[in-house]
């Protein structure tokens, strides 16, 4: 398999072929729930990765902001494919129905235990500089939990000298920002414009919480203090826990003292 940050034909096709046997038909499912969210999560066991491409389950470990990156843009491209084939077929659209997700997100869970997997399930203490953007799963105790606060996910933007417009994702360690290309983006006819202007009223936000998750007694040496971590929630995995309640979670850590799902 090629390195999945090159964004190569490849690469995507393998994506591409892996998600449509495993998630098409939960995907289907979901895209015409008519109470479907903006922002919609589809769960992928790892194992079930790794029996269908066990070289794609190898790299998600190795590489996961790539990989699981990459899975989000195809899980876009089964969506459009669906709501092709069901224009094609005349679907139905009931009046008041809300549209399908816009933002679709792949949630890796069960990932692999064992002896050869131990950087993948350290406890709370342990977790250090080692497992900076890296997939790990982390139990403890939510002792905190910040109320929802918005975020810009997605800015709309227009070349003043061509007038594309086209959309720019917003990270939230970013600070929300759209971080704009160099040149215009329009690839059919090249365009020199370097300017660009926002959209008005196109932007699209999420919410995002922060939890801090403590470490369990039975996981701590005698006498010793509990470690805690704080965790930031995005998109549909706000409001999944509240303080006091137990906490298990595939995570990918973005920074030394926080991390995002």
């Amino acid at each position: 398999m090629q390195d999945v940050s090159n964004q190569g034909d490849s690469c995507r096709q393998q994506v591409y072929r892996c998600l449509s046997s495993i998630c098409r038909p939960a995907l289907e499912t979901l895209l015409h729930n008519p109470d479907a969210p903006d922002h919609l999560g589809v769960q992928l066991h790892f194992l079930e990765l790794a029996e269908q491409d066990n070289q794609l389950a190898v790299a998600v470990l190795q590489t996961p902001r790539n990989v699981l990156a990459e899975m989000d843009c195809v899980l876009g491209i089964l969506k459009e494919e669906m709501e092709e084939q069901d224009a094609q077929q005349q679907a139905i659209v009931l009046p008041g129905q809300r549209p399908p997700a816009r933002f679709l997100h792949v949630r890796l869970h069960s990932l692999p235990f064992g002896p050869e997997n131990n950087a993948i399930h350290p406890s709370i203490g342990a977790v250090g500089s080692l497992h900076i953007n890296r997939l790990v799963v982390i139990t403890g105790t939510v002792v905190r939990a910040s109320s929802i606060k918005m975020l810009a996910c997605q800015q709309m933007f227009e070349c003043t000298r061509c007038g594309l417009q086209f959309p720019v994702k917003c990270k939230l360690e970013d600070g929300g920002k759209a971080i704009l290309p160099d040149a215009c983006p329009r690839g059919s006819r090249p365009c020199a414009g370097v300017k660009f202007r926002p959209v008005p009223n196109a932007s699209s936000f999420t919410g995002f919480q922060e939890i801090k998750v403590q470490e369990k007694s039975q996981h701590m040496a005698m006498g010793a203090l509990p470690a805690a971590l704080t965790v930031v929630l995005q998109d549909e995995l706000v409001e999944l826990t509240q303080a006091g309640g137990g906490w298990m979670r595939s995570w990918l850590r973005q920074g030394v003292n926080g991390g995002d799902f």
